[in-house]
């Protein structure tokens, strides 16, 4: 996996190109550094691609998904050297790696990998346990025949991007957006006849009706409502804890509060 970091420079608010742009912090120890422990990634004085007008950016592997970063850009404009300090943070999971591993109390870099699939298997868990989509992500769900009114797996719902449905004649259409309403205030997202309209007739085979949509918080862990990301943390904290451990049954009990935490915002289906 790659991270991209960007540096765009505007002049009377139009992008405007510089004479040079690196990175580079003020001491010279780091172009990127991880803020968890403070390791380099892109050394001191790597200069950025310039990509269009005003725009810079640099690529580099990430050691590990869902870390935290500072970056300083040194730049040079009209004679003048300038320096701007950035922050950036890898959005691919609700609790980033990093921050797990200060509520774990963990300096060292040897457990990333394992907390990192902990987070992952515990996210996925609390998202099924909750019936939410935490971070935004892209849907379909499938049904073989129309509802009276269609309530998306997933919430919270944001959008629909399309449903599609197998005709009499086995075609694939594409129901044209005035023909339905899309409730996002509810807590459940509901997809119903727009008024004075029916739902199209259809074959009857599986699948025949496929419903594509956005759902979740946002893109950003800080958009994830508090209880969840708590949740969260606590889960892999007993996870990572019992590390080792062979127990007797499966699965193993939600630690304490778990439960009630998912339950305070989700709109449990299983």
């Amino acid at each position: 996996m790659t991270v991209t970091v960007n540096f765009d420079f505007y002049v009377n608010g139009a992008l405007t190109d510089v004479t040079s742009a690196v990175l580079s912090d003020a001491t010279g120890a780091y172009g990127i550094k991880r803020d968890d422990t403070d390791a380099v990634v892109v050394a001191d004085g790597t200069a950025m691609t310039h990509v269009t007008t005003g725009q810079y950016e640099y690529e580099f592997d990430e050691p590990a998904a869902g870390l935290t970063y500072t970056y300083d850009v040194e730049y040079v404009y009209d004679g003048d050297t300038y320096r701007s300090s950035y922050t950036y943070t890898d959005a691919t999971r609700v609790i980033s790696i990093a921050d797990m591993k200060t509520h774990l109390r963990v300096d060292d870099t040897d457990s990333d990998e394992y907390i990192g699939d902990l987070i992952d298997a515990v996210t996925a868990q609390c998202e099924l346990l909750s019936g939410e989509k935490f971070l935004t992500a892209t849907c379909t769900d499938y049904l073989d025949s129309w509802p009276r009114t269609i309530e998306p797996r997933w919430a919270p719902l944001s959008s629909v991007d399309s449903i599609t449905y197998v005709d009499c004649d086995g075609d694939t259409q594409t129901l044209a957006d005035t023909e339905y309403r899309v409730d996002t205030h509810s807590k459940v997202g509901r997809v119903t006849e727009a008024y004075d309209c029916d739902w199209p007739d259809i074959r009857a085979v599986t699948n025949a009706i496929a419903v594509t949509y956005v759902a979740g918080y946002g893109t950003s862990g800080s958009d994830v409502p508090g209880n969840y990301q708590t949740a969260i943390r606590l889960w892999v904290a007993d996870l990572f804890g019992r590390r080792g451990e062979v127990t007797q049954t499966w699965p193993v009990a939600l630690p304490p509060c778990v439960t009630g935490l998912l339950a305070l915002t989700g709109v449990p289906r299983c």
